[in-house]
């Protein structure tokens, strides 16, 4: 009877020893979730201030387009393509953007708008008409993209978008 006591009390041993390894685990979980969770308002607080930075930068960068727009406007029918780029090329350090011309095979000159971390976009200027070159990363949505630029012209708000993009 001995026996079967003590074998019945091992049991309740290894039982409870069991489920105390259960116990410390589920303790240091909850203590990690709980370290992980302390840090969440200095994520949001940091992601909100980046939030803002962006929006205050793509409010500047739209004033420039604006102000673009009308410069280039003024020129009426002898646009200036180069001096249009000088003008953006001016204001896009706020989105991180190096401008490149590159010669092409067809003595014309493609602008390649380089965000880094191989995100680009190049475009061709046509009598004064913007066309939409290539993308990287490459997009499923190329075409619309392409069209839209092609109907809109609006190459700020493009640069913009892919300024603040995080693909």
């Amino acid at each position: 009877m001995k026996d079967i006591n003590t074998k019945s009390l091992k049991q309740e041993l290894n039982s409870i020893q069991g489920a105390h390894q259960h116990i410390i685990k589920f303790v240091d979980d909850t203590i990690e979730s709980i370290e992980q969770a302390k840090s969440w308002p200095q994520s949001a607080t940091a992601l909100n201030a980046r939030n803002l930075k962006l929006s205050k930068d793509h409010q500047e960068a739209q004033l420039e387009e604006q102000a673009l727009q009308m410069r280039i406007d003024s020129l009426g029918k002898e646009r200036n393509v180069e001096d249009a780029f000088a003008c953006i090329v001016k204001n896009l350090h706020n989105l991180g953007c190096t401008l490149m011309p590159i010669p092409d095979a067809d003595c014309q000159t493609l602008y390649m708008f380089d965000f880094g971390g191989n995100r680009s976009v190049t475009v061709q200027c046509n009598g004064g008409h913007i066309n939409l070159i290539d993308m990287s990363t490459p997009r499923k949505n190329f075409t619309e993209i392409k069209m839209f630029l092609n109907q809109s012209q609006y190459l700020m708000g493009l640069i913009t978008t892919l300024g603040m993009d995080d693909q």
